[in-house]
């Protein structure tokens, strides 16, 4: 994982979106695609609340995941209440989603979608 810290300062102080939704610090989730979890998946989801919990002790708002990270097969819930609850510091989490096909080492993804 690493953390970039962009210097985005927002146009005006009063402008109140700027300020809420400034993106301080990004956390950039790789992916090892040729890992199978628990579920037997090649997905991030059984450690998806463990990479969150990290990047927002270390002050991140935003957390930015690799492609395939979520198989829609998964049996973790992937709700706001499951993703944030939680959290204090971050804001949004980008991440794609989608169902494997195929033999490992082979990433045929359908139903593809990208989540923010």
């Amino acid at each position: 994982m690493k953390t970039i810290r962009p210097n985005l300062t927002p146009a005006s102080s009063s402008d109140h979106l700027a300020t809420t939704d400034a993106i301080e610090q990004v956390a950039l989730v790789a992916h090892t695609y040729n890992t199978k979890n628990r579920h037997g998946l090649w997905d991030y989801s059984e450690h998806f609340q463990r990479i969150n919990a990290h990047c927002d002790r270390e002050g991140c708002d935003t957390v930015l995941y690799a492609l395939h990270t979520w198989d829609n097969n998964s049996p973790v819930p992937r709700t706001w209440k499951d993703i944030f609850s939680s959290l204090k510091s971050i804001r949004r989490v980008v991440l794609e989603t989608g169902r494997r096909l195929g033999p490992k080492g082979r990433v045929e993804w359908q139903e593809q979608q990208v989540e923010v």
